[in-house]
């Protein structure tokens, strides 16, 4: 089995200019591009844009709205539209269902399009973690992973080896549910937290099992 190694580590309120070392700051989500790091938070509606040297430069600082959409889980970028996305985990629907949703940024983040992800869930707790997007015979797609085996709750949704990635397709008003993959067993999981693909393979991440596995 191989291991990361930690090469260098900064206090992302050193790097973000008037940003006090008080400040509460839940990074959830984090996109490369163009040299920088755009990095989101479960509590803050803007984000951070910072330099990949993870050094303090000119080009750090905050991009979006105070006021703007909060509690995003994932963020990935849609080079083909020049688009942010990113994911919010769960918003009531009924009085026992929740649907996550997909808020669409331009590059200064600002909120473009806001859409439902038609995939119910039973909690606001236990919905999507992680979101890529991809383009494939002609259409773009995003992939939504589950944050609990089964993308359930409780006691059913720690069972390893049961993780689920849920697919959408982008059509004319929004994003259409099309197929699920089914994780290989061998990922033996407690919980998932991000997805992305890199060289036609599918990296997955776990927060509370702390591994990443990855598969074509």
């Amino acid at each position: 089995m191989q291991s990361l190694d930690l090469i260098r580590e900064t206090k992302l309120h050193a790097l973000i200019p008037d940003c006090s070392a008080n400040r509460r700051l839940e990074a959830s989500g984090v996109v490369a591009q163009d040299g920088h790091f755009i990095i989101i938070f479960d509590n803050l509606g803007q984000v951070a844009r910072v330099a990949a040297s993870c050094l303090p430069s000119d080009g750090n600082g905050w991009l979006g709205e105070r006021d703007s959409v909060a509690g995003l889980e994932d963020l990935t970028y849609c080079a083909r539209h020049q688009r942010f996305y990113g994911l919010i985990e769960a918003v009531r629907v009924t009085a026992d269902t929740y649907h996550a949703e997909l808020v669409e940024y331009d590059h200064q983040f600002v909120p473009l399009e806001r859409h439902r992800l038609p995939f119910a869930f039973a909690s606001d707790n236990k919905g999507f973690e992680g979101l890529t997007v991809i383009h494939r015979a002609g259409h773009d797609y995003v992939l939504a992973l589950c944050e609990g085996n089964r993308c359930q709750g409780g006691p059913a949704g720690k069972q390893k080896g049961h993780g689920r990635i849920q697919v959408f397709q982008r059509v004319t008003q929004g994003w259409q549910h099309v197929h699920t993959i089914k994780l290989p067993k061998v990922v033996r999981f407690t919980d998932y937290a991000s997805l992305d693909i890199r060289d036609g393979q599918v990296v997955v991440l776990s927060q509370q099992s702390s591994q990443v596995a990855r598969d074509s």
